[in-house]
């Protein structure tokens, strides 16, 4: 409990096994005789006296000791327990005793040789009892033909349980956390398997009080039947709880200061309170220009310039020994000469053994400090107008850092001075936008331009996005390498949404004018569709008109006229233009609806329930149904649908009825109709038949044509199929088609549910 080393004790192991062994031998991977145990003590002695320091395969050429040898080579070879039974007579009775090769947990380097007597089948659990008690740990002893688990006194103490409480493997199962008891029998099954020599796994075991703890537990096979079943499973507890707690805080805390240690953009650097250098960070190194062996055992005071190297003890070095923390500004000189300018703020820590040292954390400021510089040159001139414009203005390295900003960008962005400073442009650039402004920036770098322009988003202090002009130019230095930006930032956010609006509103135009195109091509189409279908009519009562007035003696200057005069009698004639005016009038009233649905009249939605509309389209066919051999049969999963109810009687009844005049006159016809729930919050409606089907591969693009006719004698006019297509497609949906002549036809009708309808 108190954190010790987590391992089964050679103590506790040999205590165990003397418990209820014979003979217990420790052999060396050079197979020497290194320790012997028995349960009694002169039989202990006897054999340390016969075979402790020999090597096991000189005692003699006996099968068991060659076995034997055998065995601990396998052992070692393969890291599995081995086992075998060995029967003598002694003093003129038949004993057997079974002896185990298993691996020496306490130590790789060896293993151990159990020889035990059995001359009984059971196990003598009370004998076990009394063995367990007495060792330190908590150790426990599985007999694994009865599943009854016993524990030590000190088991019972960690874990706060009586031996009453916790009787079977299923009660001591129940007690592990339910994230750690497949791992655990997983190797649990993997010893029992013989596929491992040692059952050890960490995991948490809930305890009296209600509280998971952290225990080690570890054991072996004690003892297999004679066909090799394991019988006895023993081995330890040991309470690691406040050690693996401890454990999982110092790897995550490692985890992080790791992450924060290799990959922060500050310099981070322990030395002593002498200014040895004990630790530094990859930043720290690319800044100071050398390796990261280089740096180490160095000392500050050889990192500063000359000049400085006599204040450094004072300044810096005897601050951080008064106080436990300290901050300021130094200078170095870096491994390629160059001086480079660090803010700095040391912490003074103590290690475990009282021995203290420096954590010191520091900013290259080396770019701002020349920019400053330089800055300060023109000061005068550019300071009032920096500082005073309503226009974002900044000072930026080539590195993209934020070495001065004014007051409005400040306010446009909500960051302050000291914020813009721990940041680069490209920590606030909107990352769709951040690859054209790098690209643009390189071209200036590479002396390509002096500057550029570009329309850019940023994202503020509050995670807000803004759209701004960017405008910038570079000032170069005598040797006309780049020294710093001039940026200038106008918030064009409020003309970018108008934009933004004026485009989305040309777009709804754009499609407005589509779909009014669309309604004109589709109104042309109707017109030709009307002047096509009354031509024929009109003509034709044309030529009757003439008959009739021929029949009633005018003088008509036309052959054909007269020549019909001598054919029909004035009722007969009467009729003829009867009813060539009723379909003259039928086909107008079927163009008119088809242009009324085209044109999008805005119809009532109706509750729709399919079982009574189909009941109704059912009725208007029932004299074409009866008697006609015609089965309809249903499957109705969804039952209703939000549409108009003229549409979807439409609809059906056009289906139904061109499934019946199709049908296939030889066998019966059967007509399935099923509705069901669709993709994308849809319902799909299909109706199947067994009819004389379409060639697809010939009128497959026809289909849904308007006055077309497939099939010569079936009193059709080729309008029915083209109407609802329409009438489906006006409102969203879709319907299509798979046909096989002689094989029947499938139409599936999807219906999109209409907005606002629940």
């Amino acid at each position: 409990m108190d954190g010790e080393p987590v391992d089964i004790t050679k103590e506790a192991v040999i205590k165990a096994f003397r418990s209820f062994a014979f003979r217990i031998f420790e052999v060396s991977r050079s197979e020497q005789i290194t320790n012997v145990w028995a349960q009694k003590k002169e039989d202990e002695e006897q054999g340390r006296a016969l075979y402790l320091g020999l090597n096991a395969s000189d005692i003699n050429n006996d099968v068991i000791i060659r076995e034997c040898v055998s065995a601990i080579r396998q052992l070692f070879k393969l890291g599995e327990a081995q086992s075998f039974e060995y029967n003598i007579t002694l003093h003129g009775k038949e004993v057997k005793f079974l002896i185990k090769v298993i691996p020496a947990s306490y130590s790789d380097d060896f293993a151990l040789v159990i020889v035990e007597k059995t001359e009984a089948k059971e196990i003598v659990e009370d004998r076990w009892s009394l063995a367990l008690d007495a060792v330190g740990d908590g150790i426990w002893d599985v007999n694994l033909q009865t599943n009854r688990i016993f524990f030590s006194p000190k088991w019972e103490e960690i874990f706060g349980y009586s031996q009453r409480e916790i009787v079977t493997t299923d009660d001591w199962a129940a007690k592990i956390h339910p994230e750690d008891l497949v791992a655990s029998g997983r190797i649990m099954e993997e010893l029992l398997a013989g596929k491992i020599p040692i059952y050890s796994s960490e995991l948490r075991y809930k305890c009296k009080d209600g509280n998971y703890r952290w225990i080690l537990s570890r054991g072996v096979v004690a003892s297999y039947s004679d066909d090799g079943k394991p019988l006895r499973f023993i081995g330890t507890h040991k309470d690691i709880h406040q050690r693996k707690l401890e454990a999982i805080a110092q790897a995550e805390d490692k985890k992080r200061y790791k992450i924060i240690f290799d990959y922060s953009l500050a310099i981070i650097c322990t030395h002593d309170l002498e200014g040895k250098i004990l630790n530094v960070n990859p930043y720290a190194a690319s800044v100071f220009q050398y390796s990261y062996d280089q740096l180490i055992g160095k000392n500050i005071t050889d990192l500063v310039p000359g000049k400085i190297k006599s204040e450094i003890q004072s300044q810096y070095l005897d601050v951080i020994k008064k106080n436990p923390t300290a901050g300021g500004e130094l200078s170095i000189v870096a491994g390629d000469g160059s001086i480079r300018h660090l803010l700095y703020k040391n912490y003074l820590f103590s290690n475990p053994d009282g021995e203290q040292y420096v954590i010191a954390f520091a900013q290259d400021i080396t770019e701002r400090i020349h920019t400053e510089a330089e800055l300060r040159a023109s000061e005068k001139t550019f300071a009032t107008y920096f500082n005073l414009s309503g226009t974002g203005m900044a000072v930026v390295s080539p590195d993209g850092k934020w070495n001065a900003v004014n007051d409005a960008l400040c306010k446009m962005l909500g960051y302050t001075r000291q914020e813009f400073y721990q940041l680069t442009f490209q920590d606030i650039t909107y990352p769709e936008d951040l690859h054209q402004d790098l690209d643009l920036m390189q071209k200036v770098l590479n002396n390509h331009s002096d500057g550029y322009s570009i329309e850019k988003r940023y994202i503020t202090k509050t995670g807000t996005v803004i759209w701004m002009l960017l405008t910038t130019s570079v000032v170069r230095n005598d040797a006309m390498q780049p020294s710093f930006f001039i940026s200038q930032l106008v918030d064009i956010s409020a003309r970018k949404a108008l934009t933004n609006e004026l485009k989305a509103k040309n777009i709804e135009l754009s499609s407005a004018q589509k779909r009014l195109l669309n309604k004109v091509r589709e109104l042309e189409e109707i017109s030709h569709a009307i002047a096509h279908n009354l031509r024929g009519p009109a003509k034709n009562i044309n030529l009757l008109t003439k008959v009739l007035k021929v029949k009633c003696g005018s003088v008509v200057d036309d052959v054909d006229a007269n020549e019909l005069a001598e054919t029909f009698t004035v009722d007969e004639l009467a009729s003829l233009i009867d009813t060539i005016g009723v379909s003259m009038t039928n086909n107008l009233e079927t163009l008119l609806n088809i242009a009324e649905v085209r044109l999008n009249r805005e119809l009532p939605i109706d509750e729709c329930d399919f079982e009574s509309t189909i009941a109704g389209v059912i009725g208007q066919l029932a004299g074409d149904v009866l008697g006609k051999n015609i089965f309809i049969q249903k499957t109705l999963t969804v039952k209703k649908l939000y549409y108009p109810q003229t549409y979807l009687d439409s609809i059906l009844y056009n289906l139904v009825s061109n499934s019946i005049k199709y049908r296939n006159l030889i066998s019966a016809a059967e007509i399935q109709i099923s509705t069901s729930s669709g993709e994308n919050d849809t319902i799909v409606l299909q109706v199947s038949d067994n009819g004389v089907g379409i060639d697809m591969s010939k009128f497959g693009d026809k289909v849904f044509k308007l006055n077309q006719v497939f099939h010569k004698g079936r009193d059709s006019k080729g309008v029915g199929l083209y109407l609802i297509k329409t009438q489906i497609e006006s409102l969203g949906g879709t319907i299509h088609v798979e046909s096989n002549v002689n094989e029947g036809s499938t139409f599936t009708v999807v219906f999109r549910r209409l907005e606002g309808v629940a």
